[in-house]
């Protein structure tokens, strides 16, 4: 999943994204949930949580979080 972000580019100054990895378990696979509301199975999102005021943050929960990377989507330009 890419989320943007308010950070601009260093090369094009275009508004960069935040690529989200999927979570994986200890065996190595993805961790995948039903929607409670539309049935359909969805990925969790790494490192990631919504707090009760809508504020997305992003952390490394332990040694096996993939964190984000950045990346631009009109240039190309990654980090």
């Amino acid at each position: 999943m890419m989320l943007p972000t308010s950070e601009r580019c260093p090369d094009c100054e275009a508004l960069i994204y935040i690529i989200i990895y999927p979570k994986i378990d200890q065996v190595g696979e993805y961790i995948v949930v039903e929607g409670k509301h539309d049935g359909k199975m969805h990925h969790l999102g790494d490192g990631c949580y919504l707090e009760r005021d809508g504020t997305l943050s992003i952390c490394r929960y332990d040694e096996m979080t993939s964190l984000p990377d950045y990346q631009c989507i009109h240039c190309g330009w990654s980090s």
